[in-house]
């Protein structure tokens, strides 16, 4: 059975102790940044994987609509390669 959780838990403390706590200006852009885009990306992902909803038919001009059921994301009528989240480095 594999061992869950932080593999080197006081280094990762030290490390974040060091980058949050003791110098936070200096780090608190580039995190706001790396979770935004990390958010952005799931988003991205989410929508583009498609769901399953109602097709139909709508007019003028003449085109299938897929409606998302409720409790999926949003169905999207284009489609775009979604950005892979950043890596975490810590």
């Amino acid at each position: 059975m594999a061992k869950s959780g932080i593999q080197n838990l006081q280094g990762f403390q030290k490390k974040l102790k060091k980058r949050i706590v003791d110098n936070p200006e200096k780090h608190l852009k580039n995190l706001v940044q790396r979770s935004t885009m990390l958010v952005e990306s799931t988003a991205k992902q989410s929508i583009l994987k498609g769901g399953t909803g109602i097709t139909y038919q709508k007019y003028n001009p003449r085109r299938q609509h897929t409606a998302s059921a409720a409790g999926e994301p949003p169905a999207s009528s284009h489609v775009t390669a979604a950005p892979e989240p950043p890596e975490v480095n810590t």
